[in-house]
């Protein structure tokens, strides 16, 4: 039986076309390889990425370790040796009235702490510490420079304990210009927090209150108050002794009891916080022993009252990676009396000042 003629030309292609599925599967296998190969090399790069990233960002957080393990050490405040619970921040006012001398105002202390000791029921900081406070308008003029060692020692836990003592103790050495006076001053205060008189303990003052739920209590919401407000007393003695004085000058040595209490008070906690916040104290001085330039100072007292408004914003040194934030704010302060420690009399300002802690 023959084969008709029209079957040749489909037999013929048939066999041609072997070679050249048999080409296209080898170009197919060959373009998948070359897929599988570049979508490697792609996973490669992203992963090279991945460690430069990784390591530029653990050289950025290596570089800025150091300065942020240092601010974490250091404190600004108007006065690091008389600092309470409730810190004062370091302020400068300059006045240029329309006639007469340009008058400023600087008063700020900084401590680097250097040691903590914190077994667990009771905690112990050792600072190195420095100050400076100078006004030079002449009805409150004062240049007094100290330096010394300071200490922190709270005994109990705030955070667990309802009653603790506070015990801060400084020997410093106080350089005071005004009074042409050089001395060696220590000091030890007690500051006791006492749950049951609401002693440095933030007290919010409710709005509203709703009824409460099945469970007794009402919810955060409804607890929020209007204000917040919180209290210290303290009690200390402060032992000075002059070791150079003004010429026919007697040298001279004083036992002082130091005492008083301050108030702070946050007005529109509800909707802005702390960012707004009303200060008070009130600080007597009783001696209770003294001789040569001392003598004569029986009592003083001092009263200071004080609006802030406050912006914070990250340390600049250390930037978003340190747990520290320095606020800056402005100041309305009023102080009103004298204060033998810095030699100040018959006071009665008001000043306008910018503020900073941290």
């Amino acid at each position: 039986m023959k084969t008709p003629r029209k079957y040749f030309g489909l037999i013929i292609a048939a066999i041609a076309c072997v070679p050249c599925c048999a080409l296209a599967a080898d170009g197919s296998a060959a373009l998948r390889e070359r897929i599988n190969q570049l979508e490697l090399e792609k996973q490669e790069l992203v992963q090279k990425l991945e460690r430069v990233e990784r390591d530029q960002s653990r050289s950025k957080e290596q570089r800025l370790e150091p300065v942020a393990t240092v601010l974490d050490r250091v404190m600004l405040r108007e006065s690091v040796f008389d600092e309470k619970t409730i810190t004062e921040p370091a302020r400068i006012t300059y006045v240029r009235p329309g006639s007469g001398d340009d008058t400023y105002t600087i008063d700020a202390g900084v401590a680097f702490n250097l040691i903590t000791y914190n077994p667990g029921n009771w905690q112990l900081d050792w600072r190195l510490g420095a100050e400076y406070h100078r006004d030079s308008a002449a009805a409150s003029l004062k240049d007094v420079w100290t330096t010394g060692v300071l200490f922190d020692l709270a005994i109990g836990n705030p955070a667990t304990s309802p009653n603790t003592l506070l015990i801060d103790g400084d020997i410093r050495y106080k350089d005071d210009t005004v009074a042409d006076l050089r001395s060696v001053v220590v000091s030890l205060e007690l500051l006791p927090i006492i749950a049951a008189l609401k002693i440095d303990t933030l007290n919010e003052i409710p709005m509203r209150r709703s009824p409460v739920g099945a469970d007794g209590k009402s919810s955060a919401e409804e607890q929020r108050g209007i204000l917040a407000w919180r209290w210290q007393p303290f009690v200390g003695l402060l032992d000075e002794s002059s070791v150079d004085t003004a010429a026919n000058v007697e040298q001279g040595h004083r036992i002082v009891a130091r005492y008083g209490a301050e108030v702070q008070v946050f007005p529109l906690f509800r909707w802005v916080r702390d960012r707004v916040e009303l200060t008070a104290r009130y600080t007597a001085w009783s001696t209770l022993d003294s001789t040569g330039v001392y003598a004569g100072d029986d009592f003083s007292a001092y009263y200071t009252a004080g609006l802030k408004y406050w912006f914070d914003t990250p340390t600049p040194a250390g930037g978003s990676e340190t747990r520290k934030k320095m606020r800056i704010g402005l100041g309305l302060l009023y102080e009103n009396g004298d204060n033998p420690e810095l030699s100040l009399r018959d006071i009665d300002q008001l000043t306008l000042s910018l503020t900073a802690i941290f």
